[in-house]
């Protein structure tokens, strides 16, 4: 908590709970006027509520000539006391803005990214579908992804115009393309790497940063796909290498997720990695339920492995939306609960 004295008479202070000085409202229901009481030699008022900060006005009371050798030990308590309950204040009001105003990472993409029904049961996940959980209430997750879908039919389906006009000033997007985009024999969705895909990820950012918002990018994320010596074979060609070429000119965050998750699946090898993916023995998930060998979506476990390798770049290189990072432990359950 940091109090800055702005003025001598009346006294002037700027107060902030995070040591910030910024000068910008928190809102048109904030804009308030308070009369605090009850303390000796001071009326008080609480003006102009700041981001973080607020600006306080004392106008100290004639003291008694009696009472002068007081006055400088009340108003000094005075002060303190009113700074305290300020403080306070903040900290619920910067609260409660962050829960009503938060920001949003917008996502788009493909089936890996998407989220997946969970009732009836449903072995699939898409790693965008547990982002949320890695963040503080500050942070709203919007993921847009769908499946089958490349960054050309989404743009062609509208997709793109509604996350447009959703999008305000603060927000990011988080863009991961690719494993349709390799499809060039169907002509809704295939892109040449170096030609439309690479025109739309820059029409992507573009229309991002129109809106104040900040574009990220993301490699597309690895297949299940190993050769005969257990080596992990390359299935996206020249699409990763386009997208980083598009991230150094625009000067794009990119999360390197093909490179991570091609790491995690050759450190597992063939038959551990299985773990990941949406291998499923028949009936498992219901009596009836078919059983799958894909090798391109995830699982529960898998989808939540590929996020901690999202947040991990995040952290590394996204550091005004890190800081949003839920790193707060669970509560320990008590002798009493286990």
């Amino acid at each position: 908590m940091k109090l800055l004295n702005t003025t001598r008479t009346p006294t002037a202070f700027y107060i902030s709970a995070q040591g910030c000085e910024e000068q910008a409202t928190l809102g048109r229901s904030c804009n308030l006027e308070t009369t605090l009481k009850g303390l000796h030699h001071f009326s008080r008022r609480v003006l102009q509520p700041l981001q973080g900060c607020a600006r306080f006005a004392f106008t100290p009371r004639v003291a008694s000539q009696a009472r002068q050798p007081w006055a400088a030990l009340q108003n000094a308590v005075g002060v303190q006391l009113v700074a305290a309950f300020l403080a306070i204040w903040l900290l619920n009001v910067g609260s409660a803005s962050a829960q009503i105003n938060p920001i949003t990472v917008h996502m788009i993409g493909d089936s890996t990214m998407a989220n997946k029904p969970v009732i009836p049961a449903n072995p699939e996940r898409g790693w965008g579908q547990m982002l949320h959980m890695y963040f503080k209430d500050s942070v709203r997750v919007e993921n847009y992804a769908q499946n089958g879908r490349s960054s050309k039919s989404f743009i062609a389906e509208g997709r793109w115009d509604k996350v447009v006009a959703a999008l305000k000033p603060g927000d990011f997007v988080i863009i991961q393309f690719g494993h349709n985009d390799e499809k060039t024999n169907d002509v809704s969705r295939g892109t040449a790497p170096f030609g439309e895909y690479t025109t739309n990820l820059v029409r992507f950012i573009r229309e991002t940063r129109e809106h104040q918002a900040t574009p990220i990018l993301a490699t597309p994320v690895a297949r299940r796909k190993f050769d005969a010596a257990g080596k992990l074979a390359d299935t996206h060609g020249d699409y990763p290498t386009a997208m980083r070429a598009v991230a150094a000119d625009q000067k794009v965050p990119l999360l390197e997720l093909g490179t991570a998750t091609e790491k995690l699946l050759q450190q597992l090898g063939p038959e551990s990695s299985k773990r990941l993916f949406r291998w499923i023995p028949a009936d498992e998930f219901g009596p009836g339920s078919k059983s799958w060998e894909d090798d391109t979506h995830f699982n529960a476990y898998g989808a939540s492995r590929v996020c901690d390798l999202a947040v991990v770049e995040i952290e590394a290189k996204i550091p005004e939306l890190a800081r949003h990072l839920n790193r707060s432990a669970p509560p320990r359950a008590s002798a009493s609960q286990k």
